[in-house]
């Protein structure tokens, strides 16, 4: 184990992008373990919001009394109390609405198992971690470290009337219902399981892949993506979309297609998650064994490859 951590902590120093590394973990779907308790906690403190005491209960019963999730979820999206008291501040309308469905999660147990044992089902090498359901600060809908899949609860509570208005663009756009949980536990998993070099050359064309192939393998898990609201888009600019892309593949910056939050050059944000389906999609229905493709696009060795086997881009 100290081995795997001082491997994490160089990758985090090389900026390596992988998953390889995170695969330490259990074999069986069922023994893998759902913790909600976090959410408790959070609302605990949530009770204090009208106190100017609050940032310290904040700390005190939610972040420092955390899970080992929680803990990698502050140090990675949610960076301390004074930043989530903030947001929870400025969005109270919007915490206030979602407190109920975010005690729901339990609910969705069963989905998730099935998910994971679907997963054992397709994939021989499938590794099944621990899942944590957390509350953070609106800004990451699940992320993924060695200790688990970390998943912001807040931001797949919004049920239909959650108020929104006062959200930027992006929020009201990404804010799910507490039916798509298993969406971006599905997403989250997929990644966990991505054996992708451990020098991967970082490249739009790489990170697109990256993303596209945990919304295209999720979906087979789960029969959705955490992306559907941008494929309507995409299916009807896709030529134009390829065009942009394709001339932007090779740089090493992400620009407008992932990660960017807001749209961009007149299309919804995040379009690189399109593409990165699109491609995956491509190169599972060129295969003869649904099996052995999964396996391949779960484990690829070289992306320009890849792309040029789907014949994804000599369609255009």
């Amino acid at each position: 184990m100290r081995f795997a951590l001082l491997l994490l902590s160089l990758l985090a120093v090389a900026g390596c992008t992988t998953r390889l590394i995170y695969r330490i973990h259990n074999t069986d779907p069922a023994g893998a373990r759902i913790f909600t308790q976090d959410i408790d906690h959070f609302w605990q403190a949530f009770d204090s919001l009208d106190s100017p005491r609050f940032v310290h209960y904040l700390e005190e019963w939610y972040l420092a009394d955390g899970s080992p999730g929680l803990r990698a979820f502050d140090r990675n999206r949610i960076e301390g109390a004074d930043k989530l008291a903030a947001t929870v501040r400025a969005s109270a309308d919007y915490y206030r609405f979602i407190r109920p469905y975010t005690y729901r999660v339990q609910e969705y147990e069963p989905a998730i198992r099935e998910i994971f044992q679907r997963l054992a089902n397709l994939y021989d090498d499938a590794r099944f971690p621990d899942v944590y359901f957390l509350i953070g600060r609106l800004t990451s809908g699940g992320t993924l470290t060695n200790t688990g899949l970390l998943i912001g609860t807040e931001m797949h509570s919004a049920a239909p009337g959650a108020p929104k208005e006062n959200l930027n663009g992006w929020l009201q756009t990404v804010l799910a219902s507490p039916e798509r949980i298993p969406t971006i536990v599905a997403h989250e998993l997929i990644h966990y399981q991505q054996k992708y070099p451990l020098q991967l050359k970082r490249s739009l064309l790489s990170m697109a892949i990256n993303e596209g192939a945990a919304d295209f393998v999720g979906e087979k898990l789960c029969g959705a993506t955490i992306n559907d609201h941008i494929h309507a888009y995409g299916d009807e600019h896709e030529a134009e979309l390829w065009a942009a892309f394709s001339s932007e593949m090779y740089d090493t910056e992400t620009g407008d297609w992932l990660y960017n939050g807001q749209p961009a050059n007149g299309q919804p944000a995040d379009m690189g998650y399109y593409i990165g389906y699109r491609i995956c999609e491509a190169y599972f229905e060129q295969q003869d064994e649904p099996r052995a493709a999964i396996k391949d696009i779960l484990e690829i060795h070289d992306f320009e490859d890849f792309l040029r086997e789907s014949g994804y881009g000599q369609q255009f």
